[in-house]
């Protein structure tokens, strides 16, 4: 009977949360990653208490956790593996809000500018360089003019990475990396960037950026970013 259950409760479960992941997997730009750690959460959750409320009415809470488990502990370490870095920004974010002198003390604010974004600025190689705060982008955008400016060599780009674009079509980037900027008084090192062949509107901080981040949050029209 358990093995029964555990067939028509555990595989639809384990197959609804390895489809999420697959969808971030192949489509990254379709769902964001901390989004899908609170689906995959809930889902697990919501299986537990199924088997724990089912468990308490047939009175069988002193024998062996059925298989049913199995599927639904694979969906928590899948969890951990796939997304450990959204479990330990969410973990930090929680933490930071429980105890908020600890990042009042090194945080700092940006309010939503007159455009409705988040402007962060940064300084690279003596140069400022004003970002657009975007959390849910997959990586940081430079404009095609920036390198130039900020002492790289546009000649030495090698444009062999190839992106979809989220409004269609497709486009070829080249990955650089930022050995040191400045984020205030705080030194931020190896800062990834993507310089797309086209022209782009503007600067992205994107998923990478914040990742690296011990905590940031918006509240309102305020973005904290804790150092």
């Amino acid at each position: 009977m358990e093995r029964k259950l555990a067939l028509w409760v555990g595989v639809p479960f384990l197959g609804v949360a390895w489809s999420l992941i697959a969808v971030v997997a192949f489509a990254p730009g379709l769902i964001n990653g901390r989004l899908l750690m609170l689906l995959l959460l809930a889902l697990s959750v919501t299986g537990i208490l199924i088997l724990v409320i089912r468990i308490a009415v047939r009175e069988r809470a002193n024998t062996a956790l059925p298989d049913t488990l199995y599927p639904i502990a694979g969906i928590l370490v899948a969890i951990g593996i796939g997304f450990h870095e959204e479990v330990g920004a969410f973990a930090r974010g929680v933490f930071d809000y429980v105890m908020p002198g600890n990042a009042a003390s090194d945080g700092m604010h940006f309010a939503r500018a007159d455009d409705g974004q988040f402007h962060v600025k940064l300084m690279v190689e003596g140069s400022e360089v004003d970002f657009v705060a975007d959390p849910s982008a997959p990586f940081n955008v430079l404009m095609p003019d920036v390198p130039r400016q900020i002492g790289i060599n546009p000649s030495s780009l090698i444009y062999n990475q190839r992106h979809s674009l989220a409004h269609g079509g497709a486009d070829y980037a080249a990955d650089v990396v930022l050995p040191k900027v400045r984020l205030g008084t705080t030194v931020i090192e190896n800062l990834p960037v993507t310089v797309f062949a086209s022209d782009r509107t503007r600067n992205v901080l994107g998923k990478p950026f914040f990742d690296g981040r011990r905590a940031w949050y918006i509240d309102g029209d305020t973005l904290t970013i804790v150092r």
